[in-house]
């Protein structure tokens, strides 16, 4: 019996040895993933960024657990928040131009009258987000996720909405494109490259969006977006391909 308790308990060990080397192992993973060997603690307070900081040298925030944080007034151009969980934070006439929030979760989050232009938000979630009265001109959310979400009075001038989830989206007094406007960076097949000031949506999903105007769902039809409330019956889609927008800074807006 008690060689059998012996190797019973050897056996205890040598599991409990194992699970702890496999969660070593993935919290080894997860660092070379996020490039950091440890997260930063959640803030016990307001957030502040560098002020005027040049562009990644805020990279201390870089996948860090900032849930209901509080950004007020923060100014830091090009800070690093890829990767990051912002769900639920608050932040009012915060300047982050340039920002990187590729891969971070804001869903709730509320970043009002804020200027996020040239922001990244590739992949991002911003499921039930409100941007309301932000600056997001030329912003990418290339495949991110806005179900959701507040945009009243935005400014997506040149904005890269390419398959991004804008489902149940409201876009109260958001001027989302004008008669006869194009895409920020457009290719007619045979016709060349030409750019103008609307924001970029070819497969972007815009199902029960809500507030849109007759000239942006015209929009939303000939460049390629899909599921526009309405239907896009009668309205022919114009055959053009989306390039790279690098280079194209100087288009101006409505």
């Amino acid at each position: 019996m008690r060689a059998h308790g012996e190797a019973r308990a050897e056996e205890i060990g040598r599991e409990t040895l194992r699970e702890r080397h496999l969660k070593e192992r993935r919290r080894t993973i997860i660092d070379d993933i996020d490039g950091v060997q440890q997260r930063p603690a959640r803030p016990a307070g307001p957030l502040h960024l560098p002020e005027g900081a040049p562009p990644r040298q805020a990279e201390g925030v870089q996948g860090a657990d900032l849930r209901e944080a509080t950004l007020d007034s923060v100014e830091s151009r090009g800070a690093d928040l890829s990767g990051a969980n912002l769900s639920g934070a608050r932040a009012k006439k915060v300047k982050l131009p340039e920002a990187d929030f590729s891969n971070a979760i804001l869903t709730a989050s509320k970043f009002l009258e804020s200027d996020l232009q040239n922001a990244q938000f590739m992949w991002s979630d911003l499921s039930d987000a409100d941007l309301s009265g932000s600056d997001l001109s030329k912003a990418t959310f290339y495949k991110a996720s806005l179900r959701g979400a507040t945009l009243v009075k935005v400014d997506l001038c040149g904005a890269d909405l390419e398959e991004a989830d804008l489902s149940g989206v409201d876009f109260a007094d958001t001027k989302l494109a004008s008669a006869g406007s194009i895409p920020f960076v457009l290719t007619y097949p045979g016709r060349g490259r030409t750019h103008g000031s609307g924001p970029q949506v070819v497969g972007a999903n815009l199902s029960g969006a809500r507030n849109l105007d007759e000239d942006a769902r015209n929009y939303l039809c000939e460049y390629g977006a899909l599921n526009v409330p309405g239907g896009c019956e009668g309205k022919a889609a114009k055959k053009v391909r989306r390039v790279p927008r690098s280079g194209f800074s100087s288009s101006s807006c409505f």
